[in-house]
């Protein structure tokens, strides 16, 4: 049965457990997705996935756009932190450095470019 993770969990394999980020798709045995979803972890994708009743586990469009933002807010952050982590070190810094140069170089020579054209 395919979930949807709303938030980021621990899925229960029967060799291994995985990690699952939010807005991944992950296909679990059934009383897995409806404890998951029971629990506000995930929504089922499929309408007639879900019991008789309980309807309300299954994601809206409403759900499915909010997770995806939620998905990339989240990637973004990381990617943030990992750029401000890097700046910390020495290398870091001296990469940024030379990319800050590099550009500045690039910019500068492209006007001269387009003269002599």
């Amino acid at each position: 049965m395919k979930i949807l993770i709303a938030e980021a969990c621990t899925i229960a394999g029967e060799t291994v457990s995985r990690h699952a980020e939010v807005g991944e798709t992950v296909d679990v045995a059934k009383d897995d997705a409806l404890q998951l979803a029971r629990m506000g972890r995930g929504f089922l994708l499929a309408r007639e996935d879900a019991p008789k009743g309980l309807e309300s586990l299954v994601a809206t469009d409403d759900d499915k756009a909010l997770i995806k933002k939620r998905a990339a807010g989240l990637k973004a952050e990381r990617e943030a932190r990992a750029e401000a982590e890097q700046l910390q070190t020495p290398a870091g810094l001296a990469a940024l450095v030379a990319a800050s140069v590099a550009q500045a170089v690039q910019a500068a020579l492209q006007p001269a470019a387009a003269a002599k054209a």
